[in-house]
């Protein structure tokens, strides 16, 4: 949790506080807010309107970085002689669950 220290400014007839605006952007506020008020003070949270369209353009990154990565795959298997498949194949029918376990430890 990172601590910042700033001053209550008069904006016209309301009362306000600069936020950085790298912590703005590391938030991942855009520009809906909700503020809460409890006995410890106040706490600024995304709107959830915010949150639900940042993780929609998230999926839409991963949706298109999957795209990409199977269409490389399909070019790549295009591009194999009948030997490369028979290996493929091969190694396909043979390999688990447990060799993706092997590999990351």
């Amino acid at each position: 949790m990172k601590v910042i220290e700033t001053k209550i400014k008069s904006f016209g007839n309301s009362k306000g506080i600069i936020i950085p605006s790298r912590m703005i952007k590391r938030l991942g506020f855009l520009e809906d807010v909700i503020i809460t008020e409890d006995s410890n003070g106040i706490r600024i949270t995304n709107n959830s309107k915010d949150h639900a369209y940042l993780l929609k353009k998230k999926i839409e990154q991963l949706r298109k970085s999957k795209a990409e990565i199977f269409k490389t795959m399909n070019q790549e298997i295009r591009d194999m002689t009948k030997e490369e498949h028979d290996t493929l194949d091969n190694d396909l029918e043979n390999f688990n669950d447990f060799d993706i376990l092997e590999d990351n430890e």
